[in-house]
């Protein structure tokens, strides 16, 4: 995986999972998110936890060679179009 920097010594796997769980972590709807203590649980215990998948995220940003950039002056974000 290319999101994975090669200097971290842990298995994949377990990269994958705590990115799993970071994901349900900031669903749009705050009810679908885990409380703290379900996190713990998810974090602590490798494999006998069932985690559900997470939802579409509400925003992201595919980056591309021929995408529009995403600033006009290069120092922040701008919104093309009204809300």
């Amino acid at each position: 995986m290319d999101t994975i920097d090669p200097l971290i010594v842990c298995p994949t796997s377990e990269i994958i999972r705590h990115m799993h769980i970071g994901l349900l972590c900031v669903q749009e709807d705050h009810s679908d998110r885990p409380r703290m203590s379900e996190v713990v649980m998810m974090l602590s215990d490798n494999d006998t936890i069932f985690i559900e998948a997470p939802s579409k995220p509400a925003f992201y940003i595919r980056r591309n060679n021929n995408s529009v950039p995403l600033s006009r002056n290069n120092l922040t974000i701008s919104e093309f179009e009204p809300r």
